[in-house]
């Protein structure tokens, strides 16, 4: 083998490992498009992460509710009949669905939501609004 095409292989391989290393994360404006990826992830994955409150007090985080797939067909409607819960009344930045583990295939996987008036703080804190943070 030469040594450009040995270069090409462990070129190759190293992409393999980051790609598996970065996981799954998408973005979606809209709860539908988020429910239409729930449906596409594959039946092997460990559990997914949903949450039970739209917003959280700063530095608190959410609240969530782990789902669990292991002998369970309909956990699929179980994450979106409580995403539907947690988002009813409330304005929705966007939804947040990615993988926690190393594989794609087992996951676990999260759903995040950023509603608009976390969104709007978050700005208001990058742009300085609120003074220094150290």
């Amino acid at each position: 083998m030469k040594l450009t095409e040995f270069k090409k292989l462990i070129r190759e391989e190293i992409r393999k490992v980051l790609r598996e290393d970065k996981g799954y994360f998408q973005n979606f404006k809209n709860y539908q498009k988020l429910f239409n990826a729930i449906d596409k992830l594959p039946d092997t994955i460990v559990s997914i992460n949903v949450p039970i409150e739209a917003s959280a007090p700063f530095g608190s985080g959410a609240k969530t509710k782990t789902i669990s797939t292991k002998n369970n067909p309909k956990w699929r409607n179980q994450v979106k009949m409580l995403v539907r819960k947690v988002v009813s009344g409330e304005k929705i930045h966007n939804y947040n669905l990615r993988s926690t583990g190393r594989s794609i295939e087992a996951g676990p996987y999260e759903i995040s939501i950023t509603t608009e008036s976390d969104h709007d703080f978050n700005q208001r804190m990058l742009a300085g609004e609120f003074g220094p943070l150290d």
